[in-house]
């Protein structure tokens, strides 16, 4: 992880290729979720802010994407930021998590094999 430095009372730090291999996959599904929101945030066409956060994060916001923050007290302290292309790309490389549809289905065949089974065990030789 690469310390970028203070800006404004917050830490910068950035996420390597190396530091994001050794996070789990629901990890980074979870950077992927608040890039989403911070994007929806910051960046919607309806949401209006003062452009001050563009101008103090841009030299962040042209090569990086806020993945994470910690708030201990209703202020940010820490930010960390990942390259958003190299976090993708990480993550295509993983095993497919199931979502919810897919487990049900799994749950569902999974209980049709078994009634099978045990169907035949309960067959009593007359």
């Amino acid at each position: 992880m690469i310390y970028l430095g203070i800006k404004h009372n917050i830490e910068n730090f950035l996420y390597e290729e190396d530091d994001l291999k050794k996070l789990s996959t629901h990890e980074l599904i979870s950077f992927i979720c608040h890039i989403r929101n911070w994007h929806r945030i910051y960046f919607n066409a309806d949401y209006r802010y003062d452009g001050d956060y563009e101008s103090r994060w841009e030299e962040y916001i042209k090569d990086y994407v806020l993945v994470k923050e910690i708030w201990p007290d209703n202020y940010p302290t820490e930010y960390y930021w990942v390259d958003e292309k190299v976090l993708r790309n990480i993550l295509n490389t993983r095993p497919n998590i199931p979502n919810k549809e897919q487990k049900k289905q799994a749950i569902k065949k999974s209980i049709a094999e078994n009634k099978r089974k045990v169907r035949r065990k309960l067959k009593y030789k007359r």
